[in-house]
């Protein structure tokens, strides 16, 4: 792809990333509802050997002291660690569908990279002292990352493997970037990478990338995403690209559907049965408590919302 191509669709990535525009309360009950859905696999997933040996650290025993946890287990690892381990935790039990991956990923794909870098800056700013975001933050992030990768899908026009996962990596880098404090030029920088950044596994064909590189591929490009956006921030100004004069003819579509009340019944229903399998009684019972209550968890801080999802070692 053309640099200067991949510069003005980072620069229309990052004004959406970056804008203020707010979302309408379905919006945020569809996220929250897809949150449950996630989850709820997620911690089916970790009762299954295979999923449980591809998460941890990347060096076994590395972890890192005040940094991103997984929701379910006892890890703390650096944000680009834990968007892999969240990721490939909440897609495993669809990942091996091929359906699920075309033509724009599952809503879930960008939720490693979203509640990883989430969690982190929460647990930093409460160590020094700041406000931390709060569970309502972290949904429009959820809704931003999932309209991105929708446009980026879309705009390469092709229905397969490769192409939805280009959108997870896209979508992934340019929300980080913005979650991490970054500018416009940083977000474009990030999302203009993450167009063009090649991962083993994103780089297999839908035919060939067999089981394993279906469940992992999106793991594998969200969690590239917050490494890219990483790599923006640290950038010099003077290695950050210049605004092009054009813009990318991308359409950000609006939320698909409004969820029903029976379709957010069903997702707390599901997610309150997997807890219930997952930890134990005492612990299940706090967080289906907590949970209860959506519009007072919504002003829950994030790190606070994922301590009561964290399951001692």
């Amino acid at each position: 792809m053309a640099r200067a191509h991949c510069l003005v669709t980072g620069f229309a990535v990052a004004d959406y990333a970056a804008s203020a525009a707010g979302d309408s309360d379905d919006a945020y009950a569809a996220a929250f509802a897809r949150l449950l859905t996630s989850f709820a696999r997620g911690f089916a997933a970790l009762r299954l050997p295979a999923c449980v040996q591809m998460l941890g650290p990347v060096v076994p025993g590395a972890t890192m002291s005040h940094g991103a946890r997984v929701p379910g287990t006892s890890f703390e690892l650096d944000p680009v660690t834990a968007a892999f381990n969240i990721g490939a935790m909440v897609g495993w039990l669809d990942g091996g569908d091929r359906a699920g991956c075309v033509p724009a990923g599952r809503s879930s794909d960008t939720l490693g990279a979203v509640f990883a870098v989430a969690d982190y800056l929460a647990r930093k700013a409460h160590q020094q002292g700041d406000r931390p975001r709060i569970v309502r933050e972290m949904l429009a992030s959820m809704i931003k990352a999932q309209r991105i990768r929708e446009a980026i899908a879309e705009k390469g026009g092709a229905e397969n493997f490769a192409a939805a996962v280009v959108g997870v990596r896209v979508a992934s880098a340019a929300v980080a970037a913005r979650l991490l404090g970054g500018g416009r030029a940083q977000i474009a920088a990030a999302a203009a990478q993450a167009l063009v950044d090649g991962g083993e596994l994103p780089a297999h064909p839908e035919e060939s990338a067999g089981e394993l590189g279906r469940r992992c591929a999106a793991a594998d490009a969200t969690s590239r995403g917050v490494r890219l956006a990483l790599r923006a921030l640290a950038a010099a100004d003077g290695d950050l690209p210049a605004a092009p004069s054009a813009r990318a003819a991308l359409d950000f579509p609006p939320a698909r559907g409004v969820v029903a009340a029976a379709d957010l019944r069903r997702a707390a229903e599901m997610f309150a049965a997997s807890v219930a399998r997952h930890f134990d009684p005492r612990q299940a019972a706090r967080i289906l408590s907590r949970f209860a209550d959506a519009d007072a968890l919504y002003g829950t801080p994030v790190d606070e919302f994922t301590a009561l999802l964290v399951r001692n070692a």
